[in-house]
């Protein structure tokens, strides 16, 4: 009887943090007129679905070779891919996250077709890292293009819904 009282128990808390999880695929209205919609076309699915795209998969390879292998194969936990609406403005978002901690370990990869820009910001437990431009000429670190940091932004507030 005591086993099966912990066995509910146990299964009672882990539904619990599962339907509580993050999600990576919420949609809604952003600041400044945006929204963010679901992806259609091409870019409709989850994120390996944007690696048949050869922009995306060029620009996305060239950043991502030396990171994760569930980033840079986009075979992490995904939710469906997203678009960033702004009047004409169109950004790709793809969300995908490590198998082993999707809660705590995910990237928010953004990328501007008309423009072939990406960009990526990363969270890894406690510490952000972004991925796409250099903070200056021939720095190492990166920064996210200004042209995609409102629809990462914006993806991330949504999914969160403030929580961090």
């Amino acid at each position: 009887m005591r086993t099966l009282s912990l066995l509910i128990a146990l299964a009672t808390v882990l539904g619990w943090q599962c339907a509580h999880a993050r999600p990576l695929d919420n949609l809604g209205h952003c600041p400044l007129n945006a929204q963010v919609v679901p992806a259609a076309g091409s870019y409709q699915g989850t994120a390996p679905t944007a690696l048949t795209v050869s922009a995306f998969a060029r620009a996305h390879a060239a950043h991502t070779q030396d990171q994760m292998p569930w980033l840079a194969k986009l075979t992490g936990g995904s939710g469906r891919n997203r678009v960033y609406v702004q009047g004409k403005k169109k950004v790709l978002l793809v969300t995908v996250c490590d198998p082993a901690n999707c809660e705590r370990v995910r990237a928010y990869v953004a990328f501007e077709p008309s423009t072939n820009t990406w960009g990526a910001r990363l969270y890894l437990d406690d510490q952000v890292q972004e991925l796409g431009v250099p903070i200056m000429a021939g720095a190492e670190t990166q920064i996210l293009p200004q042209e995609v940091a409102q629809a990462v932004i914006c993806a991330q507030n949504l999914d969160w819904g403030g929580r961090r």
